[in-house]
């Protein structure tokens, strides 16, 4: 995907290309950042409430970051290697993030993106969705807002969230905490897993954490060898 213009509003700000190195670049840095958020947030350990990693494990997190970045077009220049290079890499791009009330607005066509995927969807209903409706409820409802809750305050703000709205949303996420400790455990995780993405990506999830059990495990396993050497 690619295009002269990202804002009908705002056309000083430039185009795009989907493949190019920032936006391939930004596409992994928002999702793994994200990522980290929620962990940070909304992460039970158990039975342990969630927690913030500390500077040195959130660092590290950024260069294995960089590292998934590598495997698509990317500015190796650009490339964090710290959360405070992050940071500052945010500030760097500053002017391109944010919404605005023609973001939406196709270029050629002029019209709105989002009401016309609802008149799609619309035009298009049959009973049969009802299943898909229902996880479209628990996405764009209640997901939606417990994500919402896990980023940072710049980020709900670009998003669109009012002030009021954010306190709204924060409050939430402290009311609904067992709720969220309860969409982790095992059947419920799989369940929504496997109606998002599908069985592939249960095993995926399977297999990745077998691997890190494994790798921790030969981690412990040299350690010991190398203090009893």
């Amino acid at each position: 995907m690619a295009g002269e213009v990202i804002d009908v509003g705002a056309p000083e700000i430039g185009g795009y290309r989907a493949n190019s190195p920032r936006e391939s670049m930004w596409a992994a840095l928002t999702e793994m950042h994200s990522m980290l958020w929620v962990y940070e947030r909304l992460g039970f350990r158990g039975l342990r409430f969630p927690r913030r990693l500390s500077a040195e494990e959130r660092d590290r997190y950024i260069r294995e970051v960089s590292d998934y970045c590598r495997l698509f077009p990317h500015d190796e220049a650009d490339l964090p290697a710290s959360m405070a290079d992050l940071q500052a890499l945010y500030k760097k791009y500053d002017h391109l993030f944010g919404v605005t009330k023609t973001l939406s607005i196709i270029p050629e066509t002029g019209d709105d993106f989002h009401e016309l995927w609802k008149s799609s969807i619309q035009k298009n209903y049959h009973p049969s969705q009802r299943k898909v409706k229902r996880q479209l409820f628990f996405q764009e409802g209640l997901f939606k807002l417990i994500a919402m809750s896990a980023v940072s305050s710049k980020t709900r703000r670009n998003s669109g969230v009012t002030p009021r709205r954010e306190k709204m949303i924060l409050a939430a996420r402290f009311a609904m905490m067992p709720l969220i400790w309860l969409l982790q455990r095992g059947p419920i995780e799989r369940y929504f897993l496997r109606m998002m993405w599908g069985p592939d990506a249960v095993d995926l999830v399977r297999s990745a954490r077998r691997l890190h059990a494994d790798t921790k495990r030969a981690r412990k396993h040299s350690a010991r060898q190398a203090r009893y050497a």
